[in-house]
């Protein structure tokens, strides 16, 4: 080995707190020896995400004769760190570079260890790179045989398929969930549409797989070789198992009539608002590329470009997920994997190579990706072309000096069409509607107008883009209607209709705080389900009795690692403290199956819905659950808390978890008014609740799920959505036999969907259930409707709807006896 060389190492990890850590690991190994050794982790202390200018400084501080080692975790810090060597200042320092394909963690440690000892760059690549070797040599079994008789090794290749259970087929966020497994991984992985003979495609571009055209049905082909290969294989088929970690779409979409799509706006998001046009604005972002440096220099300003936008997009997806929810916020996954793109930045950076400047080079390829995506088959693939033009526009905004659009005064925004970042960003106080002359009801844009409340048409033609500034127009974001320069009567009809949809609104509102009883004089508490500390304040708001489904997984959602006890005890204090000291029932963590963690391996299963998640993962895997049973615990102690275990089958996996929840409370024992109950998904559970309600203080029953479970009608398959309603009379003989069993005994709750359907708050309330819990907006309208109702009439009409023949002939009979209340 050779001695009395200095190297330094860079760590690029998503997480600054994992860095941290592996580096405080690393140095327990040194006793004392110096090492240098820099950290370019995350974008903050808590939010993730790799930064190449923060990876290009660290680089440029250790930078010396002996050189430099960089270790990354994955995905997209890979890419950082190759930007960051184009972005070096010093040309030549490039060449005492080497990026490190090891692990991050043992990566690390030897690596720390061989340069105190004085080796030089090449040999610390190489120890790090040999980190694993200890560990494989010990855990391998000679002989040891595979039992996966799914792939199948052809030539040098492996081989698999999968059939796509996505709803709109392998559009930009499953897609971009696929290319990032891959990316991570060392396998060359390509991808053939079997259905369609397009392919194949590298698994690790975005831009590449979205031209496969895979809809819902295709199977499509999986070739991988490489030293993982194999991994790479039981990854991809295990991540199509779970649609692609893509969540169930809920969100009521506006569809529009197919007689006259076309012909006029579409409602993408309702709501009533009136005001002048307003329009984003901007310079061009244009240049001429008159002055052209090197090609280095050009693809200098790509790069610097690229990781500009990417380190924004880091911050707004952080900001969604913590503001608007984790699905909204998976929506820039697709623009940060499109960033990453190895296959887009090698063409671009061939293009300038032949000596375009910067900006054609990138405009040009961009223009040729966004044709590919629009040429797509299907429509909803089509519409992905979108995220393309996004990217494009941002980087080519950065590569211009050109500012970023703004609006300029309060009014109704009308543009061509919004990128999900244009969209997260507006200022919802001066933006009381949204015109698109483009788009659709399942757009990027749409998906996060709803979720922010701003009432939304779309397609509404080029012509609206003529409207002068100033003009004054109506959106009607639910009718899909748009008036421009209405006459004043129509004005003031619909003024007429906005004020009453307000003031009924406003009149909910104002009696939130009041209990919600009936007009009989029966109470009923109207919860709220929450997944965040924003829910919570949301719900304190809007005059929520409590939460009746606090979401624990969104503490786990989005990460590397799971949260310590720590954390999770100051999160569940926040919630409790932003719902005023309401009594809260907290979801042990609820995933597995079809709600993965990326830290958290769970096998391939065939039917992940019907497999190892809820309770079942939480037993399977103990330390994760009692962890989080020890913050409750000590919550406990000092705010009313219930806990709640999911997906319970078995009176054996009740006891479990109680047994378990004794352990993580210690020596004084569960906390005095802590509760325990269980959700009712699984028919099993509703037929045998007898057996449960013992070991009880309340259930709650999960209409969701048990609806799918007793109709066999996944929510997410649109095949079978007519078949997936709640109010089917075999689901609610369900609902009726846990009420009958649990009266007198245990508190019965609901927390789906169903809790603030107006059709079916008077059959739950009929059948006995006196808590509804719902979303935070919606607990004023539901206590309103509780209000309205006498509970002997629900009674008579709930048991008439037992025997009915369907869930349609239920809807007419509630219609028929009470009509539905409009929604505010």
């Amino acid at each position: 080995m050779t001695t009395g060389q200095d190297v330094g190492i860079v760590v690029v990890s998503h997480s600054r707190a994992l860095a941290k850590a592996a580096l405080g690991l690393a140095g327990e190994m040194l006793h004392g020896r110096p090492v240098r050794i820099e950290i370019a982790a995350g974008l903050d202390d808590t939010t993730f995400g790799t930064d190449a200018v923060k990876v290009k400084e660290a680089i440029e501080r250790l930078d010396g004769p002996d050189g430099v080692v960089v270790l990354m975790d994955l995905g997209s810090a890979v890419l950082s760190a190759e930007l960051a060597l184009d972005l070096l200042d010093d040309p030549t320092a490039r060449d005492r570079v080497v990026l490190s394909s090891a692990p991050i963690v043992e990566g690390l440690i030897v690596a720390a260890v061989a340069a105190s000892g004085g080796a030089s760059r090449a040999e610390v690549a190489a120890e790090a790179r040999d980190a694993l070797m200890g560990k494989a040599a010990h855990l391998s079994v000679p002989d040891e045989a595979t039992t996966d008789d799914v792939v199948e090794p052809v030539a040098d290749q492996l081989v698999a398929s999968f059939t796509v259970t996505n709803q709109h087929g392998l559009h930009a966020r499953p897609a971009a969930r696929l290319v990032s497994e891959v990316s991570g991984l060392d396998a060359a992985v390509s991808l053939t549409n079997l259905t369609t003979g397009a392919g194949p495609v590298p698994a690790g571009s975005l831009s590449r797989v979205a031209t496969l055209g895979a809809l819902l049905g295709h199977e499509v082909e999986v070739r991988a070789s490489g030293p993982q290969a194999q991994e790479a294989l039981e990854h991809l088929l295990a991540l199509a198992a779970r649609r692609f970690d893509e969540a169930d779409d809920t969100s009521p979409v506006p569809a529009p009539d197919v007689s006259t799509a076309g012909a006029g706006p579409v409602g993408a998001s309702p709501g009533i608002a009136i005001g002048q046009v307003r329009r984003l604005t901007a310079a061009p972002a244009d240049t001429d590329d008159t002055e052209i440096g090197d090609s280095a220099t050009e693809w200098r300003r790509v790069a610097e470009a690229v990781a500009e936008v990417r380190r924004d997009t880091e911050h707004l997806r952080a900001l969604t997920l913590r503001e608007v929810g984790a699905a909204e916020a998976g929506i820039f996954d697709a623009h940060l994997s499109l960033l990453a793109d190895s296959e887009m930045l090698t063409d671009v950076k061939r293009r300038i190579g032949t000596g375009v400047g910067a900006f054609a080079a990138w405009t040009d390829c961009l223009a040729d990706v966004e044709r590919e995506w629009s040429e797509l088959a299907d429509p909803y693939l089509r519409e992905r072309a979108a995220d393309v033009h996004a990217v494009g526009e941002q980087v080519r905004r950065v590569l211009a000096g050109a500012a970023a659009h703004q609006t300029l005064a309060e009014g109704i925004l009308v543009a061509r069409d919004l990128t999900p970042a244009e969209t997260a960003g507006l200022d919802i106080s001066l933006v009381r509607g949204i015109v698109l002359a483009a788009g659709s009801p399942t757009s990027h844009a749409a998906i996060l107008a709803r979720s922010r409340g701003i009432p939304l048409v779309v397609s509404a033609g080029r012509d609206v883009l003529a409207v002068p500034e100033g003009t004054p127009v109506i959106v009607d974001g639910g009718a899909g209607e748009l008036r421009i320069d209405p006459a004043p009567d129509v004005v003031d009809e619909y003024d007429r209709r906005a004020r009453e949809l307000a003031e009924r609104r406003a009149r909910h509102l104002a009696q939130a705080s009041e209990p919600a009883v009936s007009d009989d004089g029966t109470p009923v508490v109207v919860a709220a389900n929450l997944g965040s500390v924003v829910d919570a304040r949301a719900a304190f708001d809007a005059g929520a009795d409590g939460s009746g489904l606090v979401r624990s997984e969104f503490l786990f959602l989005c990460r590397s690692a799971a949260p310590d006890i720590e954390e999770q005890e100051q999160e569940y204090a926040a919630i409790s403290a932003a719902l005023g000291g309401r009594r809260m029932t907290v979801r042990s963590l609820d995933v597995g199956g079809d709600k993965p963690l990326p830290y958290l391996s769970v096998p391939v299963e065939a039917n992940p819905f019907l497999g190892l998640r809820g309770l079942r993962l939480g037993l399977d895997r103990p330390a994760l659950l009692r962890d989080q049973l020890v913050a409750l615990c000590t919550v406990a102690r000092a705010a009313p808390v219930d806990v709640m275990f999911p997906m319970v089958s078995t009176v054996s996996e009740l006891l479990a978890a109680r047994a378990l929840l004794v352990d993580a409370a210690g020596p004084e024992g569960p906390p005095a008014g802590l509760r325990i109950g269980m959700m009712v998904e699984v028919p099993a559970a509703a037929l045998k609740i007898e057996s449960f309600l013992p070991h009880l203080d309340f259930v709650s029953i999960g209409t969701n799920d048990l609806t799918q479970y007793t109709l066999a009608a996944e929510r997410g398959n649109p095949a079978v959505a007519a078949l997936s309603d709640p109010l089917d009379p075999a689901v609610l003989q369900l609902v009726d036999r846990v009420c009958q069993a649990a009266r007198g005994r245990v508190e019965v709750a609901v927390c789906g969907e169903s809790a603030s359907d107006d059709v079916a708050v008077p059959l739950l309330l009929g059948l006995g259930v006196r808590e509804l819990s719902v979303g935070p907006h919606d607990v004023p309208r539901v206590k309103a409707r509780v209000r309205e109702l006498d509970l002997e009439q629900c009674a008579v009409t709930a048991k008439a709807s037992l025997v009915l023949d369907s869930a349609a002939d239920v809807r007419a009979l509630v219609a028929s006896t009470w009509g539905t209340a409009p929604r505010a």
